[in-house]
């Protein structure tokens, strides 16, 4: 009985659409403030402080490595960032959804292609966007199924992979680790509390 109801619970939620995915996405990535600043680490031998500021006002994004700063204004943000900073917090939940659809497709996620995977940490369950097969090596989100947060983001030939959300500097709003794999070049950044470095 119990293995019927969780097969049926599993079906339901892979039948939610896109818009309804994004929407609950955004309930638990967005962070209503004008200014977000979140600090951590550029692993690597020393380890360089890093710092994300984000002012909504400007809808722009400051990365500090070191004493490097980078500025993502608006169009310009990676996608991965993007994920984690969005400007209109002001709309109602389903304009914020289908804002955010529109944005997966500019990036080439088709977003009307899923699959229900198994390829997370520990064998968790993963909604895939932008794939109706597992071998695909298409564009795509993926988020946890229990959470609806990211675990992975594919696009524009950088992958992005998030873990690590209950030892983050924000629990469950973003990412204790963030890994960017680009040209076989792989960046990772860590935004883990004091109580777990």
């Amino acid at each position: 009985m119990y293995n019927h109801l969780l097969s049926l619970l599993l079906l339901l939620g892979f039948f939610l659409t896109p818009q309804q995915m994004a929407q609950q996405l955004l309930k638990k990535t967005v962070i209503d403030l004008p200014r977000i600043e979140v600090k951590g680490t550029l692993e690597g031998t020393p380890a360089t402080p890093l710092t994300i500021v984000y002012d909504r006002q400007k809808d722009e994004a400051t990365l500090t490595a070191g004493t490097t700063a980078t500025v993502f204004a608006a169009e310009k943000m990676p996608p991965w960032l993007r994920l984690f900073f969005w400007k209109n917090t002001d709309l109602k939940g389903t304009e914020q959804a289908d804002l955010f659809v529109a944005y997966l497709g500019k990036l080439g996620i088709d977003t009307e292609k899923k699959l229900l995977a198994t390829t997370g940490p520990e064998g968790e369950l993963l909604y895939l966007f932008g794939r109706d097969a597992a071998t695909s090596d298409a564009p795509h989100l993926a988020l946890y199924r229990t959470n609806m947060l990211p675990f992975r983001l594919s696009a524009g030939g950088v992958e992005a992979i998030f873990s690590d959300y209950h030892k983050s500097v924000l629990p469950l709003a973003f990412p204790g680790r963030i890994e960017l794999r680009e040209n076989g070049t792989v960046i990772t950044y860590s935004f883990v509390r004091d109580e777990y470095r």
